[in-house]
């Protein structure tokens, strides 16, 4: 690796071999010496010892010199190489020349002509060690930034990883929640209202058999619907609560294809029509044929059984539940309205929650466990849709949710 250079500027000769000795005789083991006799000559060598990557601690320059004079060089030095120390030597330098060298080249000191070698050695050895002071402290600090630049990086990381594991283990806590919840409505079902409709079908089955000769037909035959009731809210709640189940274990299957929701509707609406007629409920389809969604037939089956049993369950005598849809460019919104009893403002925001338990009895004493709701809303969103409600108690209900078109290639 090359020497480090101390530069000596000077037009005449007997002063810059004279500089060059002694310099030699006190710095020469660890620097190497250079001598030129013009500023431009100086800017020249610069120029080497930068392409050459030469390191440039001092540069000593005489002040009056033909062409460029000293304070012009080293003002011109210093925007080059402002950590490079710069010493202006010359017996004839004016105050200005000083002042532009301070100012402007942040000059270290001025040596006058003639020297003593004692005073020049003493002051080339202080620039020197002031020089590489400054760069030792230059490297700390550079060091130290870079330090910290990656601590602040080692920081914004560690803090981003508490805030990811924060919210993995909100994500966590709200999945346990809903668990816990699930496992909460599940047994809720299995000792409650699996029971009730056993309970009911024993008991009249019971008192059949046993007072069966008592009985007028007219008797047996309402005993005998009771029973049918029964069985069918039992079957209704069987299917609901294993394909609830499936959902939650991941092993339903979900096949879309377009569909015609109008024949789908049109079916339920056929299944419940003696249900309806027996409420005096007026069930209106008016959804027109070929309006297709892109949908598991299944799954859309339960939501529409599911939501038009609901409208039924709650509306009056004398109401009416009708099924309707509106279309757009990529999705079609149904809707299942009801004129029924409505819902509590109160009970709205958790109506679709599995973490609330809501349950009501309908307008002739029917009964529901409350998953019929939560299971439609996994259901519509498994098909990449959407589900809510909009009510108003004692003004009926309007259950909406969206579905996507088929792509155009498919119908």
């Amino acid at each position: 690796m090359s020497k480090p250079v101390i530069l000596c500027v000077d037009d005449e000769k007997m002063i810059l071999v004279s500089l060059k000795e002694q310099l030699k005789r006190h710095f020469g083991g660890d620097y190497r010496i250079e001598t030129v006799e013009s500023g431009e000559e100086a800017l020249e060598v610069l120029e080497e010892l930068n392409t050459e990557q030469i390191e440039l601690p001092i540069v000593i320059a005489d002040q009056i010199m033909p062409g460029m004079k000293g304070d012009a060089l080293l003002i011109h030095l210093h925007h080059l190489l402002p950590r490079t120390l710069k010493i202006l030597l010359t017996g004839q330098a004016n105050a200005d020349a000083v002042g532009n060298a301070v100012n402007y080249a942040k000059l270290y000191r001025y040596i006058a002509k003639p020297w003593e070698e004692a005073d020049l050695k003493l002051t080339v050895a202080e620039a020197l060690r002031s020089y590489f002071q400054d760069k030792q402290l230059e490297e700390q600090n550079r060091i130290l930034q870079q330090l910290n630049r990656e601590l602040e990086r080692f920081n914004a990381t560690l803090e981003q990883q508490v805030r990811d594991r924060t919210a993995e283990l909100e994500a966590q806590k709200l999945e346990l929640a809903e668990l816990n919840a699930s496992k909460d409505k599940f047994f809720s079902i299995i000792s409650h209202d699996l029971r009730s409709p056993f309970n009911a079908l024993l008991g009249f089955a019971q008192i059949l058999s046993e007072n069966l000769e008592r009985y007028t037909l007219e008797e047996i035959q309402q005993k005998v619907i009771y029973i049918r009731t029964a069985a069918e809210r039992l079957y209704a709640l069987l299917e609901n609560l294993l394909t609830w189940s499936r959902i939650q274990r991941g092993a339903i299957e979900y096949d879309p294809e377009p569909l015609d929701l109008a024949e789908i509707v049109e079916d339920n609406v056929a299944l419940f029509m003696p249900n309806a007629e027996q409420k005096q409920i007026r069930l209106h389809n008016s959804i027109q044929a070929q309006t297709f969604v892109y949908a598991d037939y299944s799954m859309l089956n339960t939501v529409i059984r599911n939501l038009t049993s609901n409208a039924l369950k709650f509306t009056s005598s004398g109401d009416h539940v009708s099924l309707s849809v509106m279309v757009a460019e990529r999705l079609v919104e149904v809707a299942v309205s009801d004129t029924g009893v409505g819902i509590p403002a109160e009970v709205l925001p958790t109506l679709l929650r599995i973490d609330t338990h809501h349950t009501r009895v309908g307008t002739a004493g029917e009964k529901g466990t409350g998953l019929g709701l939560v299971l439609c809303k996994e259901l519509i969103e498994k098909n990449g849709g959407q589900l809510w409600v909009e009510s108003e108690a004692g003004k009926g209900s309007t259950f909406k949710f969206t579905l996507p078109r088929p792509p155009s290639t498919d119908i």
